[in-house]
């Protein structure tokens, strides 16, 4: 099976589970999900890497601010750490808009559906978490203990 259509077939079954039509990945290999209720929308974008057998999913947490970069980027590092308070998931900046992300990455023919799932689950409740931590931690979330991936294994 091409890789990209492994993918297509886990955004089926998902779009399947959450009544969404034609849930697959465009041209490009890419396909962002929105979630959540009007006004507190989390796009998750799903992005196939075929050079790498890479799967990546991604979301954009803020803008850097022109001032206070510092302190963000030690907070975000601080919580990078063994990735306890990033549900496993890591933060990086993207230097041509200064977009803060927060992304995981799969090899593809180690995706079974429920990793798929998984990820977005663990993703979605990181993003949360961490716009309201970026925001001044105004709302009192917790990150619920992560999903492990069938890949990862508890000793």
């Amino acid at each position: 099976m091409i890789q990209k259509d492994l993918i297509n077939d886990h955004l089926k079954t998902f779009g399947a589970k959450v009544k969404v039509d034609d849930l697959a990945l465009d041209e490009e290999n890419f396909c962002g999900i929105v979630f959540g209720k009007k006004g507190e929308e989390i796009q998750i974008n799903i992005e196939v890497i075929e050079e790498e057998d890479m799967v990546c999913f991604h979301t954009t947490l803020l803008e850097l601010p022109k001032e206070n970069r510092e302190e963000i980027y030690r907070q975000l590092l601080s919580a990078h750490l063994f990735g306890l308070e990033t549900n496993g998931a890591f933060f990086g900046v993207n230097p041509e808009t200064d977009d803060v992300l927060l992304c995981y990455t799969w090899v593809l023919e180690q995706m079974e559906y429920q990793d798929f799932e998984a990820m977005l689950e663990n993703l979605f409740a990181a993003t949360k978490y961490w716009i309201s931590e970026l925001k001044g931690g105004g709302e009192e979330t917790k990150l619920s203990p992560v999903q492990r991936p069938s890949g990862i294994i508890r000793v």
